[in-house]
């Protein structure tokens, strides 16, 4: 009981802490909307292809697609908040390449 109390209350923390960045950073609400257009561009994908296609039907590409691209979540981060918040999209996937170069290197 202990455990999902402390969870919730948790929970509740984080998104006042994304609620206040949100309101009062600098340019706040575009980069949680990159954190969010990354989040799906990744994890919706890495949910279908790796869960339903994969595991579900039984399709070993798809469940490899999927945990591949649920693993490069930094990358597309890095590559949409910086283009959410107004930078040159070059920059932004100069930004999203140096990340992945660590995610290449553990993987």
């Amino acid at each position: 009981m202990l455990t999902i109390v402390s969870g919730v209350g948790l929970l509740l923390i984080t998104l006042a802490g994304f609620s206040l960045f949100s309101l009062k950073a600098p340019k706040g609400q575009a980069a949680m909307s990159g954190m969010a257009n990354a989040a799906i561009a990744t994890f919706l994908v890495e949910a279908i292809h790796k869960y339903i296609t994969g595991d579900l039907i039984g399709l070993e590409f798809f469940r490899e697609v999927g945990e591949t691209a649920g693993g490069l979540g930094g990358v597309a981060a890095g590559i949409m908040v910086p283009i959410a918040m107004g930078a040159n999209p070059v920059l932004a996937v100069v930004t999203g390449v140096a990340v992945g170069a660590n995610y290449i290197k553990i993987k």
